[in-house]
């Protein structure tokens, strides 16, 4: 389950079959605290910080044996209505995850560490998140 606030953007569980599910929706609203970082952090890890941070309390690792537990923490800031057009350009708009060492989606960044480290016969695993709405790149035909 997410943090526990008035709105949980971030849904995070695990399922009884051996998979997890990411869920993330950014908000329409008006009157919500948008999300403009997010980061992985061990059991006793945390932000310096916790000003505007949110500890999602199921691990990313949960039900995976012998792995330590990894936390996904968002930091929330302002409305929308109260931020500058710069500001907005930069919020968190889609998380997605990435399979294997290959490099992420256009527009994507990783976020460091793997959520699932390689093992001999398993690919790892990262979260991927992008910022702002970002133009696909143009292509020349040849």
């Amino acid at each position: 389950m997410a943090c526990q606030s008035r709105y949980n953007p971030i849904v995070f569980r695990t399922t009884l079959t051996p998979s997890q599910e990411l869920y993330y929706r950014r908000t329409r609203r008006q009157d919500i605290d948008l999300i403009t970082d997010i980061r992985l952090y061990p059991k006793d890890g945390q932000p310096e910080s916790n000003d505007g941070w949110h500890k999602v309390e199921t691990s990313l690792r949960s039900g995976l044996i012998g792995i330590p537990p990894l936390y996904l923490w968002y930091k929330t800031s302002k409305t929308a209505g109260d931020m500058t057009p710069a500001e907005k350009a930069n919020l968190i708009t889609e998380l997605d995850v990435l399979y294997g060492e290959d490099i992420p989606w256009y527009g994507f960044e990783k976020i460091e560490p793997a959520t699932l480290p390689k093992r001999s016969n398993v690919k790892s695993t990262w979260i991927t998140y992008r910022t702002g709405v970002k133009s696909e790149p143009t292509f020349m035909n040849c």
